[in-house]
């Protein structure tokens, strides 16, 4: 008969140690009679899909709240994104404004150059 601990258990199933322990203090993994440290190859075969099982719920729950956190900050970019637009659009603005100015105001030294000299 084969027989299995709880950290063969727990490398089977990629976990640590600690999550067999807590399925035995749950009744979920039951040792065998007389024994307090070894299980029988059905219950451990049980306990190591059960354990997989979680690990896979829990990625899938990871992967959901990534996609989530990603869509947020792809948003938050696109509105950075536009921003950055709208402010490239006011200093273009901004310029052309400035632009007039200097060419008014070198318009009026001109006229102020040719009263001088004139």
């Amino acid at each position: 008969m084969d027989v299995f601990s709880t950290e063969e258990i727990a490398r089977a199933a990629g976990v640590p140690v600690t999550r067999v322990d807590a399925l035995v203090s749950a009744g979920q993994l039951r040792p065998l009679p007389h024994s307090d440290d070894f299980f029988g190859f059905g219950e451990a075969v049980s306990a190591v899909r059960a354990l997989r099982a979680e690990i896979a719920a829990s990625a899938a729950e990871t992967r959901r709240h990534f996609d989530v956190v990603a869509e947020r900050l792809m948003d938050k970019i696109q509105l950075v994104g536009e921003g950055v637009i709208g402010v490239d659009q006011k200093l273009a603005r901004f310029r052309g404004e400035v632009a007039e100015e200097f060419r008014q105001v070198d318009r009026r030294l001109l006229g102020l150059e040719a009263r001088a000299i004139g």
